[in-house]
């Protein structure tokens, strides 16, 4: 019950666990427990919803839900291919090299599955994998994912690990000499320790810009003069991570808690800050004494950019 108000996904685990009470022999003692596994998450999600309609006003968010309300089918598959490319693919700019990779991936995980079902080695626990993990995926094909960014990767959390799972089952079921499963295995965690490696970069990257922008506001000559600081270009989302979408004072007063907010005045926002010299200043600053105005700008001539 606390991890559906937490982390939605788990909605989807009765239906995990018919599929595991249907799999396992019928005397079986270890069937009897999944049985009441099914039956307390469903009386746990017949609590949840209740709870949730009184807090929240809806069953299911306006927001969350707004393709299916609409019935947009296209949007709801295309946002569900853009969940499965997320799996495989980190964040891209270029759409088509994320496109291939993709791709690529598929026509794998396609051939391989097509050997497992040819040699018969495709039993009731494969398909349970399998199923568990594309169907991971329903409950956020509404929203769908940025291919280009790091927000909302939360929505891969299930469908990774029933993925993981999967494909290293999948692999130990293949009629190939083990040394080339090991070298599957071990060529599919360094490509993904090496993508892990750069996210963390640009994580930092953006970590340390949005550092320096609260400090260039809080430094900045004659802030203490003006009354009132005016904020262009103020990014929304740097390397494809979201910084300050809901604006800058919770940062200032969380660095500064003297700073007087109220005179702040965001006049316009940059939607993805990309490509960038982290050595250069990051903003250039005015102050206008006839209206006691002091205007900051940041990333002078740049562009949107995804």
């Amino acid at each position: 019950l606390c991890g559906l108000f937490s982390y939605e996904t788990l909605m989807l685990l009765p239906i995990q666990l018919v599929l595991w009470h249907w799999l396992l022999p019928k005397k079986s003692e270890e069937k009897k427990h999944k049985k009441w596994f099914l039956i307390i998450s469903i009386i746990a999600i017949t609590v949840y919803l209740p709870v949730r309609r009184y807090i929240t006003l809806e069953w299911i968010g306006s927001y969350e839900a707004k393709e299916v309300y609409a019935f947009n089918m296209f949007s709801i598959a295309k946002n569900y291919a853009s969940l499965l490319l997320r799996t495989f693919v980190p964040p891209m700019q270029n759409k088509i090299i994320a496109l291939a990779i993709g791709g690529v991936f598929v026509l794998l995980a396609g051939v391989m599955s097509f050997h497992i079902i040819r040699i018969k080695q495709a039993g009731t626990w494969w398909w349970f994998l399998l199923i568990n993990w594309l169907m991971a995926y329903v409950l956020f094909t509404s929203l769908g994912i940025d291919t280009g960014g790091y927000e909302s990767e939360r929505y891969l959390y299930t469908p990774s690990f029933f993925f993981c799972v999967w494909i290293i089952y999948s692999f130990s079921l293949l009629k190939i000499a083990n040394s080339l499963k090991y070298l599957l295995a071990g060529s599919l965690i360094a490509y993904h320790l090496f993508f892990f490696n750069i996210a963390l970069r640009e994580f930092r990257k953006a970590g340390q810009l949005a550092k320096d922008i609260i400090e260039a506001v809080n430094n900045t000559p004659t802030t203490g003069l003006a009354q009132r600081t005016v904020l262009e270009n103020l990014p929304d989302k740097a390397f494809g991570i979201p910084l300050f979408r809901l604006g800058i004072s919770n940062g200032l007063k969380w660095f500064h808690p003297q700073y007087d907010t109220s005179k702040l005045i965001v006049e316009s926002k940059l939607l993805n800050v990309k490509n960038i010299n982290m050595n250069e200043p990051v903003f250039t600053s005015g102050y206008d004494s006839s209206t006691k105005t002091l205007t900051i700008k940041f990333f002078p001539g740049h562009k949107d950019g995804y």
